[in-house]
C-alpha cells in the first residue's frame, strides 16, 4: 500500500514518496511509509478459518488483528495481519502473495500531508462570485436533506459556523467516537462545503443547508492509513452520506482502497477527490478512480493553480488558491491547494441534490460537468476537464413550473443542442421542478426498427403527476455531432419504457433544414434522436435461377425484391466464405456471377447465402450451381 495524502497548499497535501521534489522532501514527516509490523490480505471466498490460520503459521507466526470498532475493511473481505517480531511487511508480503488462497495482500500504507505557509488574506472569499454563487443562490440556497461526508483529521464541530450541522461519526486514527478535529484541515474543507450561512459571521459554504458527516481518518499530523481511509469511506457510505469529500491522495494505487470507492458508490454515493498538488499529470488515488469526480485547482484569474495536478481523469475544476475557510478554535484562515477545489464540487453535489433528491450519483455529476465554465480549451481538455464549476449555471438546469400559466422551458441538451419543453397551464396537479440531464451514453435495447443516434437526455420533475388529458410538447433542436451517418428524413423522437427495456417512437415533426423535431409526450423518461428502420422485406425475396447453370443463357443468379441497404455473402458448405456481392445500381437488386472474391469460377455444388439489412435481421438460404 501507500501514503496517501492531504492535499492543499496552505496545509498542503504531497506525494510523500522519494521522486518527488527535494523541496518537498524537506517538508516529509518523519514516519515510516507504512505500518512496519501489519500487512492486508483478503483470502480467497472459500477458505476455511483453519485454512487460513495454517497460512498465517507458515509465515512466520502472523496473527489475526483484532478489529477494534467500526470493521470497514472487514466488510470488504480485508484482515488486518500482525507480524511477529523480527518479520518486516515486505517479507511478510512476499510470503503471502506464494499462498494460492490469498486473492489480495498489501501493505498498511500512510497518507500524508505536508505543510506549506499561506500568508495572503488576498480576496477572503473570491471564490463564489468567481463560481457565480450568489446568482445561485437567488434560486435555491440548499437544504439539510443531503449529508456531506467530509474524510479527513476530523471537524471543529464546535465552531460558530459548523456548530449545529455536524453529525459526530466516528475517529478511525483514535478508534473512538470523538472526530474532533486536532489539525484544522478537516475543519477548513467542511466550512467550504457547508458552513452556515447567512447568519452575520464567518464564511459562506457552497451549500447552506447541507448536513456535514465528520469522519476522522487523519492524525494531527495529517497522517493515515490505507486501513483508516477505507473504514472513514465504507463508514461515511453506511451513515447516510450521500456525498463523500476526499481531500487526500497517492501516486499508489491500492485494490482495498478501490474496492471501498466502489462499495460506497453501489450504495449511491458522489465521491470527490482532489486531484493532487505536484503540478504534473502523474496519476493520483483515488481521484484517478473511474467512481470518483478528480477536481483540479484554479486561481482567481481562472487560470490552472500552479500547484494543481491535472489529467485526461479530471472532471471539473474548482477554485483552490487561497480560500478562506473555518479551522480550529472559532478562527478562520486562507488555505490552498487541490484539497480545498474538491469540497467546493462537494458542495455544489449538496446543493443541487438536496433540490432533486431523486437523480442519481450519475445524474448530479453530470449536472455539474455541463453547468461549468469551460475556461480551458473549446471542450473537455485534461487541465479544467469540463470546466470551473459554476454554481449558478449548474441551478439554472434546474426549471420552476408554475401550473397556473403557460411554460416554455429551455434546456441544454448532449452536443451542445438546446431543449425546449412547452408545457401548457394547470399540466401538473401542483407546482414543480423539472430537469433535463443530457445523456452520456443512450441505452441500446437491440432493437432493429430504431437507430440511437446517441444523442439524447433525461427529463425528470420533482413530482411526475401529471393532469388527465394534458401533454408536454419536446423540441429538441440537434447537432450533427451526434446525427452525422444518419437519415434525417427518418429521424424521430422516442423514449425510453423501462419496464420493457425498449425505445417508443413517438409521432415526431421534422424541420431538416433548421435540424428540429417535435414531438408530444406525457412521459417523464430518457428520451432521445432515433432514425427508424423501416421493415425489410426479406421474406419475399427472390432468388432465380436455382440451381444456375453458368453459360446457359443468364448473366448469374439475381437476387430481387429487396430493400436497398442490404447486405449479401456467399458461403461453401464448409462455412468459408466466397464473395459479398453488391447492388447492382442502389435498387435492391443483387447479381452472382459464380465467381469468388478473386474472379475465379467457383465448383460446382451447394452453396449458403446470408441476407442483412441495415436493422441486423437476417434470412439464410441456399442455392445450386452446375457445372
Amino acid at each position: 500500500m501507500k501514503k496517501y495524502l492531504l492535499i492543499f497548499a496552505g496545509l498542503l497535501i504531497l506525494c510523500p514518496f522519494a521522486q518527488k521534489a527535494a523541496a518537498e522532501a524537506g517538508h516529509r514527516k518523519t514516519h515510516p511509509a507504512y505500518v512496519e509490523d501489519e500487512i492486508l490480505v483478503k483470502f480467497e471466498n472459500n477458505i476455511n478459518p483453519a485454512a487460513a490460520g495454517r497460512i498465517l503459521q507458515r509465515c512466520a507466526g502472523a496473527s489475526f488483528a483484532p478489529a477494534s470498532g467500526f470493521d470497514g475493511i472487514g466488510k470488504l473481505g480485508y484482515r488486518k495481519i500482525k507480524l511477529p517480531k523480527g518479520k518486516s511487511a515486505p517479507e511478510a508480503l512476499a510470503e503471502f502473495r506464494s499462498e494460492g488462497s490469498v486473492k489480495v495482500v498489501e501493505l498498511n500504507s500512510y497518507f500524508d500531508i505536508l505543510v506549506t505557509p499561506n500568508d495572503t488574506n488576498y480576496g477572503l472569499q473570491w471564490c463564489h462570485p468567481k463560481m457565480q454563487s450568489p446568482q445561485g443562490w437567488d434560486l435555491f440556497t440548499g437544504g439539510s436533506n443531503i449529508t456531506v461526508a467530509i474524510i479527513d483529521t476530523g471537524v471543529n464541530y464546535n465552531h460558530e459556523d459548523l456548530a449545529g450541522k455536524v453529525v459526530q461519526g466516528y475517529d478511525f486514527y483514535n478508534n473512538d467516537a470523538d472526530p474532533m478535529d486536532d489539525h484544522s484541515h478537516g475543519t477548513h474543507c467542511a466550512g467550504i462545503a457547508a458552513a452556515v450561512s447567512n447568519n452575520g459571521k464567518g464564511v459562506a459554504g457552497v451549500s447552506w443547508g447541507a448536513v456535514v458527516l465528520a469522519v476522522k481518518s487523519f492524525s494531527a499530523t495529517g497522517t493515515g492509513s490505507d486501513e483508516q481511509v477505507v473504514n472513514g469511506i465504507i463508514y461515511a457510505a453506511d451513515n447516510g452520506a450521500r456525498v463523500i469529500s476526499m481531500s487526500f491522495g497517492d501516486t499508489a494505487d491500492s485494490q482495498m482502497v478501490h474496492d471501498a470507492i466502489i462499495y460506497a458508490a453501489n450504495k449511491g454515493c458522489l465521491l470527490v477527490a482532489s486531484r493532487g498538488n505536484d503540478g504534473t499529470n502523474v496519476v493520483n488515488y483515488p481521484a484517478a478512480y473511474p467512481e470518483v469526480m478528480a477536481v483540479s485547482a484554479t486561481d482567481s484569474s481562472d487560470a490552472l493553480a500552479s500547484f494543481s495536478s491535472y489529467g485526461n481523469d479530471v472532471a471539473v475544476a474548482a477554485p483552490g488558491v487561497s480560500i478562506y475557510s473555518t479551522v480550529l478554535g472559532n478562527a478562520y484562515a486562507n488555505k490552498g491547494g487541490t484539497s480545498m477545489s474538491c469540497p467546493q464540487v462537494a458542495g455544489l453535489a449538496a446543493l443541487i441534490w438536496s433540490k432533486m433528491p431523486s437523480l442519481t450519483r450519475e445524474e448530479i455529476r453530470t449536472l455539474i460537468q455541463e453547468g461549468a465554465d469551460d475556461i480551458g480549451a473549446p471542450g473537455y481538455d485534461q487541465y479544467f476537464g469540463n470546466g470551473r464549476i459554476n454554481v449558478y449555471k449548474t441551478l439554472l438546469q434546474f426549471k420552476s413550473v408554475d401550473r397556473t400559466k403557460d411554460n416554455t422551458l429551455t434546456f441544454p441538451a448532449r452536443s451542445g443542442a438546446s431543449l425546449s419543453v412547452s408545457i401548457p397551464a394547470r399540466t401538473f396537479t401542483e407546482d414543480i421542478t423539472l430537469t433535463a440531464i443530457p445523456l452520456a451514453t443512450v441505452p441500446n435495447s437491440g432493437q432493429p426498427d430504431l437507430l440511437s443516434t446517441q444523442e439524447g437526455f433525461e427529463l425528470s420533475s420533482s413530482n411526475s403527476v401529471l393532469t388527465a388529458g394534458k401533454n408536454i410538447t419536446i423540441t429538441l433542436k440537434y447537432t450533427h455531432a451526434g446525427i452525422n451517418g444518419f437519415d434525417e428524413s427518418k429521424l424521430v423522437i422516442g423514449y425510453f419504457d423501462e419496464s420493457r427495456n425498449r425505445w417508443i417512437a413517438l409521432q415526431t415533426a421534422k424541420d431538416i433544414a433548421g435540424n428540429t423535431l417535435t414531438a408530444v409526450t406525457s412521459h417523464f423518461s430518457k428520451y432521445a434522436v432515433l432514425q427508424l428502420v423501416p421493415a425489410s422485406n426479406l421474406e419475399s425475396s427472390l432468388v432465380y435461377p436455382n440451381p444456375f447453370k453458368p453459360g446457359s443463357g443468364s448473366g448469374g443468379v439475381t437476387f430481387g425484391n429487396l430493400t436497398p441497404g442490404v447486405k449479401i455473402k456467399i458461403f461453401t458448405v464448409s462455412g468459408e466464405s466466397v464473395r459479398e456481392l453488391e447492388e447492382t445500381d442502389n435498387d435492391g437488386v443483387f447479381l452472382w456471377d459464380a465467381r469468388n472474391s478473386s474472379g475465379e469460377n467457383v465448383a460446382a455444388g451447394i452453396y449458403f447465402y446470408i441476407l442483412a439489412d441495415p436493422a441486423g435481421r437476417k434470412k439464410t438460404g441456399k442455392l445450386a450451381v452446375l457445372r
